[in-house]
């Protein structure tokens, strides 16, 4: 994600839902970078703004349409750096704090970039929790898949060549097809690699 650094801002950016069946209607990004220009005003650019709504936003309101029994209606999610807490104190906007009560969903993918999901408690009880929690995990766990970073070309290529041509062949060839299938096939790679945080805390209501 390419930013000149010294006029970085993390920004606070709205989406609404398309899907007329969804219950789910707003979700709210707290912490998506952006610029300040010289007359103070904030943008966002467009290839990272088309980042956040294709891995998270879309996918959200897209799933929830399908949770018939799904009453989240909106979202506040806040990107967050759990190696970098220097960084992440000086990002300029609040960042929920996290106790013991809060609901962590962790990834289960070593290539994901996402690590940790975090959701805040709602404080219910009995089965309308356990309903909460369903619902939590089958809305937001899939979102750690968005983040797979492809394994480099050399990972695979000394697991896959098992050939009667020579080597230089071999590899030239299997190296360019699995650049192509990489971008074609995920047009995010770069900035999956550059990711600048590493887990989500997410706010339902």
């Amino acid at each position: 994600m390419e930013i000149n650094l010294e006029n970085k801002v993390y920004l606070q950016i709205g989406f609404r839902s398309p899907e007329p069946s969804s219950q789910l209607k707003t979700i709210e990004l707290f912490g998506v970078p952006g610029q300040k220009n010289k007359n103070g005003n904030c943008t966002i650019n467009e290839k990272i703004q088309q980042f956040f709504d294709d891995l998270i936003v879309r996918d959200l309101f897209r799933r929830s349409s399908r949770l018939s029994n799904c009453s989240f209606t909106d979202l506040k999610i806040w990107l967050y750096d759990e190696d970098n807490k220097i960084r992440q104190e000086n990002v300029g906007y609040r960042i929920p704090t996290i106790d013991h009560c809060d609901v962590l969903i962790p990834s289960h993918s070593p290539a994901s970039k996402l690590k940790k999901i975090y959701v805040l408690d709602n404080e219910l009880k009995g089965e309308e929790r356990e309903e909460w929690l369903d619902n939590s995990n089958k809305l937001f766990k899939p979102l750690f898949g968005n983040f797979i970073v492809p394994p480099e070309k050399l990972e695979i290529v000394t697991n896959v060549i098992k050939s009667d041509r020579p080597f230089s062949q071999v590899l030239g060839s299997f190296v360019g097809f699995v650049d192509k299938v990489s971008k074609a096939g995920d047009p995010y790679v770069k900035m999956k690699k550059e990711l600048f945080f590493n887990a989500l805390i997410i706010q339902i209501d």
